[in-house]
């Protein structure tokens, strides 16, 4: 079980198999094997819901970015992705519960290395507790 709201996101990706362990924060170490995940966490993190002067809950944003040969493109790598993010509820350190959506899924070409990119763009609701 995670301890932060970043591990928590790699275990989801990394459970559903898609990718195997490739699953890095901010960048894949040189030579990663393809596909891999680079998770970019609390790109944002405002307050969605306040009370009383207290803040309730924060909607923190993230970016997942699959990586993969664009000649090896395979659509349902990211679909399978998409489908272990959104929707889902981790539970950090067996208290704090979140709640992942995912809000976007752009995709784009990086015709000098042949690679093709899909940036996942992810809302996480959660407690002030959790980091």
């Amino acid at each position: 079980m995670a301890d932060t709201i970043g591990g928590a996101v790699r275990e989801l990706i990394v459970n559903d198999g898609v990718v195997g362990g490739r699953v890095w924060a901010d960048q894949a170490p040189d030579k990663a094997t393809f596909p891999y995940v680079t998770i970019n966490d609390a790109v944002s993190a405002p307050v969605a819901f306040g009370g009383d002067g207290v803040t309730l809950m924060i909607v923190r944003q993230m970016q997942v970015d699959l990586w993969e040969r664009q000649d090896a493109e395979d659509q349902d790598v990211a679909r399978a992705v998409r489908a272990a993010l959104d929707g889902a509820r981790p539970v950090l350190s067996g208290r704090t519960v979140t709640r992942v959506t995912v809000d976007d899924a752009q995709r784009f070409l990086e015709p000098d290395t042949h690679i093709a990119h899909r940036a996942f763009t992810l809302s996480v609701r959660h407690d002030t507790s959790a980091f």
